[in-house]
């Protein structure tokens, strides 16, 4: 089934695009909201005000050797697997930036794709896309949080912070967790997991992330890491009135 998808152009701006492109008037077909086509229709070119009124008629539209042109908003148009974007995409990023509306693309060839309504729920995609991020923090503060809040917690987050955010080596993040030892009560388990929780790929990347230039959205992106964690080391780094 060949259909464009449109997220910002209304059907008058569609059949003005069609008709630059040579589509006579008279084969286009603005579908009513609530109106159901009958098969001898003759034209080749229906525009559906939304997903809904391609729904109703999505059965007849199978028989016909036609293109369709849905406009709705890019959520409900992302209820059906097959549709091609015409003026928007998916980021990559996409629970920070969601969709974006782009200029109408050509539409003198559209594809021929299999067309299913499926679930989706911007929530849920939102969610695994964030996951697929490279996250430094969620392990170590997890760590972190297994110790006592009240005289813990604040100084070897702290500490972390000031050394991922400076060019200092590992060793000397080692010399530091060993100074905080003489005033905090630490296993030599905590100590040795707050080492390797400092020595990983992970870790080398955040530190990178936090020596380059650039604005955090910029440089969380570049790297495929967390723009949160980058700022929440900032914010820590810069003192309560940040």
């Amino acid at each position: 089934m060949r259909v464009f998808a449109f997220a910002h152009h209304a059907p008058d701006e569609i059949v003005n695009k069609l008709r630059k492109d040579g589509i006579e008037r008279s084969d286009i077909y603005i579908v009513g909201e609530e109106e159901i086509l009958k098969r001898k229709n003759p034209r080749k070119h229906y525009i559906f005000m939304s997903v809904l009124s391609f729904h109703r008629n999505r059965d007849m539209l199978e028989l016909l050797e036609v293109i369709s042109y849905v406009s709705d908003d890019p959520i409900s148009l992302s209820q059906y697997r097959g549709f091609t974007p015409a003026d928007y995409k998916c980021e990559e990023f996409f629970h920070a930036d969601g969709f974006s509306l782009v200029p109408m693309r050509n539409l003198e060839n559209c594809p021929n794709n299999p067309v299913a309504r499926e679930r989706f729920d911007i929530i849920e995609t939102a969610s695994k896309v964030a996951k697929k991020q490279t996250t430094f923090l969620n392990q170590y503060m997890t760590f972190v949080y297994t110790m006592p809040r009240e005289t813990h917690q604040t100084p070897i987050k702290e500490m972390m912070c000031k050394w991922m955010a400076s060019k200092e080596s590992l060793n000397q993040y080692c010399k530091r967790v060993m100074k905080l030892r003489e005033t905090l009560h630490l296993s030599e388990k905590q100590v040795q997991r707050l080492i390797a929780l400092a020595d990983t790929d992970v870790a080398r990347l955040y530190k990178q992330a936090l020596q380059t230039e650039g604005d955090v959205e910029t440089v969380a992106k570049s790297l495929k890491i967390s723009a949160y964690e980058l700022r929440y080391i900032r914010a820590i780094n810069a003192g309560p009135k940040s």
